[in-house]
């Protein structure tokens, strides 16, 4: 199988991560198939030659949970670290670009919705990416409003009750990561802006023709064009936090209502239809 490496990057935890494309064909006749991602651990640590399924890595959680370790060879790319990984091939993905998703339904997910295509964003870190480069956070909200569309999908109860019930710790695993991913930008943009309140408050106090008292520093610098433009995207991150908090509410309320479904099912009411 070929692949190519589209993200090669050092992590916040400074771990190295991998982001590959699998690949399909040979030569001039290549087409993408499916994405990889992988992080990559020193001898340093306890889980260094550990397999993907051992205890260690029980609280691990990634897109399908992980799929693959070794270090012995050059895969995903020449380090001499030992590799975790996990792929985008499972129900509800797309494996490949070619065929789409709704017109000739070729994958659909346990609940029956379409299956998609991860992107390379899907697989990449965005706390980690905005955290190295602030003028990233537009690709972030982005991507995750078009998570938070797949997401509210998901939320509905539709075709077997069983498959709905079956997909939802899943669903529900992966979108409370993404709802914490989110929290973490959003404390560390809350980080920033008091680190850029207090250079301001420190400049006024010191610099100013005249003295100020601390009321009339904080109007400055509450006027600061650089304050202002990080209030406007804490507030956007926060919305969206909000409404990724409404998704978790609504899995709720999903398992509840499976639960009901269920008793009467078990209670002989197998007519029932949703």
């Amino acid at each position: 199988m070929g692949y190519r490496v589209e993200k090669d990057w050092v992590t916040e935890a400074g771990l190295r991560a991998v982001v590959i494309m699998c690949l399909n064909g040979s030569g001039d006749n290549v087409s993408d198939r499916h994405r990889c991602g992988y992080v990559g651990v020193s001898n340093r640590f306890s889980t260094f030659g550990k397999e993907y399924d051992n205890e260690l890595l029980a609280d691990i959680r990634v897109h399908g949970g992980l799929t693959y370790s070794d270090g012995h060879g050059t895969y995903p790319v020449e380090s001499g670290l030992w590799w975790f990984g996990f792929d985008c091939a499972h129900c509800g993905d797309i494996s490949y670009t070619g065929i789409p998703a709704i017109d000739d339904e070729p994958f659909f997910d346990f609940d029956g919705s379409p299956a998609v295509f991860r992107s390379l964003e899907y697989c990449a870190d965005w706390y980690g990416v905005i955290s190295k480069d602030i003028s990233k956070i537009t690709d972030a909200l982005d991507f995750f409003d078009k998570e938070y569309l797949d997401a509210k999908q998901e939320c509905k109860i539709y075709g077997s009750i069983e498959k709905n019930a079956a997909a939802l710790p899943g669903h529900v695993e992966h979108r409370y990561c993404q709802l914490q991913e989110i929290e973490a930008i959003l404390e560390y943009l809350n980080i920033e802006l008091r680190r850029l309140r207090s250079y301001h408050f420190k400049k006024y106090l010191e610099t100013y023709a005249r003295a100020l008292s601390s009321r009339d520093v904080e109007k400055y610098v509450d006027g600061e064009q650089e304050v202002i433009d990080y209030e406007i995207i804490i507030n956007d991150v926060a919305l969206l936090r909000n409404k990724w908090l409404g998704i978790m509410k609504a899995y709720e309320s999903k398992n509840f209502m499976l639960g009901h479904l269920i008793r009467l099912r078990t209670a002989g009411m197998e007519d029932i239809t949703i």
